[in-house]
């Protein structure tokens, strides 16, 4: 189904090739789709609040969800001395 809606196709198109699949089956189908997608921005808001912008991109980046140049940008940065200064860092960015 999300095949032929990415596809450009209608859900009615989708129901017309598969008679088997009931309109209900397939709105409640849509409906799951659309909880998992809130429930994974929810959690990344809750991520985001405690882990910040930087550690946010680091996790998703660990857990191979994100590809950036930041890894490599940092690398090429100055490391602060002390927790103050790591915390200012990342304020100030």
């Amino acid at each position: 189904m999300f095949d032929y809606i990415e596809g450009g196709d209608d859900l009615l198109e989708f129901l017309d090739d598969f008679p088997s699949v009931t309109h209900e089956a397939a709105i409640a189908v849509l409906e799951m789709a659309k909880k998992s997608v809130e429930l994974r921005h929810k959690g990344l808001e809750v991520l985001h609040r405690e882990l910040g912008s930087v550690g946010l991109v680091e996790f998703l980046r660990d857990m191979g969800l994100v590809q950036d140049d930041y890894t490599e940008w940092r690398k090429h940065q100055p490391q602060p001395d002390t927790m103050e200064e790591t915390v200012w860092r990342i304020e100030v960015r």
